[in-house]
């Protein structure tokens, strides 16, 4: 077995330094999230190789560009997946379909039930007074721009509870990026009691829509917290994992080579391993270099031969901007951090058993 060692755990969740996103995962940034760390994991036996990973704290907000999980600990008393993927097509060997023309970005939906907001915006700056009414009449572009300067404290205090009751009246109109900042504030418990089971609900939804960095994080989830029997939802997880990396999300491909590598959620496949690692390597990842050479080093030539054809004609598949790209935030003045927690008073520490997924994006 390939010996896979710790992923760098997951910064904090997003692009963005945005407090809602969750800290244990989230790939590329929206904003300005701080790169993700990379959690240290334990040493797994893959292969007959070690490789080693430090990890820099997966679940703290520190995804700020996006959130790195370590390698998932190989758990040899794991049962088989229950649902095995049936054998994987990657996209390499799927012929192009036509690019679908991309949907012309909308914007927000407006929302309803605004006006029962009308207290928690009381205390908006004067400047802000357009604003404000702007979000009572059910504007949802104005509900955005109000939800990210809460959220980061930008020309008004900080308020995190602010931010996430204004992301959920965007979420239940059905916005993607909206639902994508709330699982984030749940799963981080930012402004919020932490509750996975609503962070998975919200990343799912906007995962269905097709947004790409919910469907990395609904996989670390179900990757790294037990199911009701117990155990972690590899199956689940590889199937998400599987989605980000054909959308090009270098941690999902990263993680996908993992799970592929020690045959956690489907069944092991080295030459597909060495597809995936391939891909997060051509994306400047280096731990995901060393692990491909040292999948290439356990395959037969005729297998490596297979495998570095389709890693050499592997092509994402393209977002959907109108899914996946939020409205710029306008200048809003200086940020502060004023009425933001005292560090780490809300901050998600993962349990130590936690699996060593490279998270939040």
């Amino acid at each position: 077995m390939l010996a896979l060692g710790a992923l760098q755990a997951i910064g904090t969740h997003v692009s963005e330094p945005d407090p809602s996103t969750p800290v244990s995962r989230v790939a590329a940034p929206e904003a300005a999230k701080p790169e993700a760390a990379r959690s240290e994991a334990a040493k797994s036996e893959a292969a007959g190789a070690d490789a080693g990973k430090a990890d820099a704290g997966k679940t703290g907000t520190a995804k700020a560009d996006t959130m790195k999980a370590d390698t998932v600990k190989a758990d040899k008393t794991a049962e088989a997946p229950k649902t095995a993927l049936a054998d994987p097509l990657t996209t390499q060997a799927i012929p192009a379909e036509p690019a679908a023309p991309a949907r012309a970005r909308s914007g927000p939906p407006r929302i309803s039930g605004a006006a029962a907001l009308s207290g928690d915006l009381a205390g908006l700056p004067s400047g802000l007074a357009k604003l404000r009414q702007a979000v009572l009449d059910g504007d949802g572009a104005a509900a955005w721009e109000l939800a990210a300067r809460a959220a980061d404290g930008r020309g008004v205090t900080r308020d995190l509870a602010l931010a996430a009751k204004l992301f959920e009246k965007l979420a239940a109109a059905g916005y993607a990026p909206a639902q994508y900042k709330l699982g984030g504030h749940f799963e981080k418990g930012s402004g919020v009691a932490r509750d996975l089971a609503q962070a998975k609900l919200w990343y799912g939804r906007a995962a269905e829509q097709g947004h790409a960095r919910s469907m990395h994080n609904l996989a670390v989830i179900y990757a790294e917290s037990p199911a009701a029997n117990g155990k972690p939802d590899y199956a689940s997880a590889a199937s998400w994992f599987r989605q980000g990396a054909e959308y090009g999300l270098r941690d999902s491909q990263y993680n996908l080579g993992v799970l592929y590598a020690r045959g956690l959620g489907l069944g092991q496949d080295l030459v597909q391993s060495y597809v995936w690692f391939s891909a997060a390597a051509a994306q400047g990842d280096d731990d995901a270099g060393r692990k491909r050479d040292d999948v290439a080093n356990k395959l037969s030539p005729a297998d490596l031969a297979s495998a570095k054809t389709l890693a050499a004609t592997f092509k994402p598949r393209r977002l959907d901007p109108a899914v996946n790209e939020p409205p710029q935030a306008a200048d809003g003045g200086a940020m502060t951090l004023l009425g933001a927690p005292a560090p780490g008073a809300n901050a998600f520490t993962p349990p130590a058993a936690a699996a060593g997924f490279r998270c939040g994006v």
